[in-house]
């Protein structure tokens, strides 16, 4: 090539190289990827731009944050209700208090028949079908005879707490006034000779026999019976599997031993011209408890499983007075009917739901105690 004609050839090259690079470098630039900016523009997106991002970390140090200050949340609705709960309560009470014992006594039981209150309950309740079984009986004897009868014990822990006897016990207790309770033997005593009681009692049981109950110790025959001035009493529902006629004393052997509940203890007690109740009078070995009539009487509905059951007017005072203060001493365990310290956290919330389903129903219960066992961190109530 002539040296005249390079410079024109290199122009050449250059211009035609120069368009490519050009737009190879354009095309670069375009494949550049992008993050979300720290500022945020209009789109929110931008290049990351480092020595940008280096200073603002010196310039604005992140901010501590601040320290939420605690306010006081208004009490549930339900808890507003429990203090005039409480006091209706407490009035009723004291309104019972000043009838006279013997008006108690003598006033008409629960008519079970009417389940006005059991048909608008919407919360459901578990109960062993051998305790309804017993609840039903019982129901049918005392509306014959018209007289009182409650759960007691165990069993009415569970009933009041749960809804069901079977929560706290595996056995079925109640307790029971006599027919005549102020006058049982002669309108002119509240006390009975030995042979005026055995006559009275042989009737008053007699009366369970006839129900096809099987009763400990117990002889249809008068003449053959006696009942040793005792106010305690085991039945069984049904005899005709276990009652023996040629037996020394028919019946003894009528209730068995078991995991599942296959008897129930009767307590009984008698009238004391004070207006309390008095159990064990004449056993050797019992606890004796002297019950004012108004914590007993008038008797009030609790819920067993898909039943009704009589509990006593004022359930932890009564339960406070039984036994001699057996179920308010106090344990390892504190001394709450309501709950049980070593229970977790789950079972006592699920116990304290039940009482309330139990309360929000009309049902006698334990709802008095909640409060108090939350506050005392379940150790008493």
């Amino acid at each position: 090539m002539p040296p005249s004609t390079r410079p024109r050839m290199i122009y050449i090259v250059f211009g035609m190289i120069a368009p490519v690079f050009l737009w190879l470098l354009f095309v670069a630039n375009s494949l550049r990827p992008e993050v979300p900016s720290r500022g945020g523009g209009a789109s929110g997106w931008a290049p990351i731009d480092r020595y940008a991002e280096k200073t603002n970390r010196r310039e604005k140090p992140v901010k501590k944050p601040e320290k939420t200050k605690l306010r006081p949340t208004k009490k549930p609705a339900e808890e507003d209700s429990t203090e005039a709960d409480e006091n209706e309560d407490k009035e009723e009470m004291k309104q019972t208090a000043k009838q006279s014992p013997i008006d108690l006594i003598n006033a008409k039981p629960i008519d079970f028949s009417d389940t006005t209150l059991l048909d608008a309950c919407s919360h459901t309740f578990s109960e062993a079908s051998l305790n309804m079984k017993y609840v039903k009986k019982l129901t049918k004897v005392f509306d014959k005879i018209n007289s009182h009868w409650w759960l007691d014990e165990g069993g009415l822990i569970g009933a009041s707490r749960a809804g069901g006897m079977t929560n706290a016990d595996d056995d079925f207790d109640f307790f029971a006034l006599l027919p005549n309770q102020v006058h049982p033997c002669s309108e002119t005593s509240h006390a009975c000779t030995k042979e005026e009681f055995n006559k009275m009692i042989h009737g008053f049981l007699l009366e369970f026999w006839n129900e096809g109950m099987c009763v400990n110790n117990f002889h249809p025959d008068l003449d053959k019976f006696d009942s040793q001035n005792k106010l305690m009493y085991s039945l069984m529902l049904d005899r005709n599997t276990v009652y023996q006629p040629n037996a020394k004393t028919p019946g003894a052997k009528c209730f068995e031993h078991g995991k599942t509940p296959r008897f129930a203890h009767m307590h009984l007690a008698m009238y004391k011209a004070d207006g309390t109740l008095a159990t064990n009078i004449w056993a050797k070995g019992h606890k004796h408890d002297f019950i004012p009539v108004s914590v007993v009487l008038p008797t009030k509905r609790c819920r067993t499983g898909a039943l009704e059951a009589p509990c006593p007017n004022n359930i932890p005072l009564f339960l406070k007075l039984r036994n001699e203060g057996e179920y308010n001493r106090s344990s390892s365990q504190g001394n709450c009917l309501l709950v049980r310290r070593k229970w977790s956290a789950e079972k006592k919330n699920n116990i304290m739901q039940l009482t309330k389903n139990l309360h929000s129903c009309g049902y006698n219960s334990m709802y008095s105690l909640i409060k108090p066992a939350i506050a005392s961190g379940f150790n008493y109530c």
